[in-house]
């Protein structure tokens, strides 16, 4: 009986964790991969992943670099679109006049322009999650 008992709360946990995790999984996942140095400021690696079975055709983020006190170094907008349904693509640019090693963090402020299927969408910055491997955190 206690068994049994167990085994049915298991269960039911297992289900809401799923269903816990399912939630709170991101539409649109965004990775700062890496930071090169470059001759005139700092190349920059993104990595976006559209967990959309529609295409994501226009996305512009603002952002803010922080170097390691927190102090804002600059401020960069970056459009990162097109991305293909349900795929991941990899972007890079250029972050003029700022050597890598000057930036501590950058964070996601805004989206300026998303478009989802070719049509304006709202409330997309609560769609992305923001992660980091490049040494510093990219926060929202």
């Amino acid at each position: 009986m206690i068994k049994h008992v167990l085994a049915r709360t298991l269960t039911a946990l297992a289900i809401v964790a799923g269903s816990a995790a399912g939630a709170a999984a991101a539409d649109i996942d965004i990775e700062l991969n890496k930071l090169e140095p470059q001759e005139n400021g700092c190349l920059a690696y993104m990595v976006l992943k559209n967990g959309l079975e529609q295409p994501v055709t226009g996305l512009r983020l603002e952002t803010y670099l922080f170097d390691a006190d927190g102090i804002i170094v600059q401020p960069l907008t970056v459009d990162v679109a097109p991305i293909r349904a349900s795929s991941t693509v990899i972007k890079r640019f250029v972050i003029p006049a700022v050597q890598c090693t000057a930036i501590g963090r950058v964070h996601l402020n805004d989206v300026t322009q998303c478009q989802i299927g070719g049509k304006d969408a709202d409330g997309c910055i609560a769609r992305i999650a923001t992660t980091s491997r490049a040494g510093i955190d990219f926060t929202r």
